[in-house]
This record gives C-alpha cells, structure tokens and sequence, in this order.
C-alpha cells in the first residue's frame, strides 16, 4: 500500500525518504546531547546510601537482577513446554 503511494505521488516519496533518516538519527543526536549534559556534571555527594559501583554488593545486585530478568525470558516456555507437547 505504501509503495503504491510513495510511487504516484513525488511529494510523498519525497516525505519517506526525508522521514527515513529523520526517523533513525534524530534519536540517536537526542541521547548523545543527553549524554553529553550528564557528563557535565559534577558528581554528587557521597552518603550512606549511596550504592558503589566497586563492590561486591553492587556485583551481587547487578547479577542477581540479570539473573532475574533472563528467568522471566525463559520460565513461561519451559513451564509451557510440557502442557503444549501433550
């Protein structure tokens, strides 16, 4: 359906192919100006609850919570495996 519009009429190919490039980079330019205002700033104070990124705590929790996340990936189809083998 697309194509056949994009075809017939020059200011709609014209929009697609500029929308095309727009669509890919201009996101990519938002988070690199993101980037680039975060890494202007001065880091913040250091508290009790402050979680270091040097730890064996951090390393625990980010392990923990990869761990997690994969189990959810995987747990509906091993769980669902056998009642839809059967």
């Amino acid at each position: 359906m697309f194509t056949a519009i994009a075809m017939a009429i020059p200011s709609a190919r014209a929009s697609m192919g500029n929308g095309g490039p727009h669509g890919r980079y201009l996101p990519i330019l938002l988070v690199l100006a993101l980037a680039g205002s975060l890494a202007t700033q001065s880091p913040g104070a250091t508290t009790a609850g402050t979680l270091r990124a040097s730890g064996a705590n951090f390393i625990v929790l980010t392990t923990g919570a990869a761990l997690i996340l994969a189990l959810l990936n995987f747990l509906p189809a091993l769980s669902l495996g056998p009642l839809a083998g059967g």
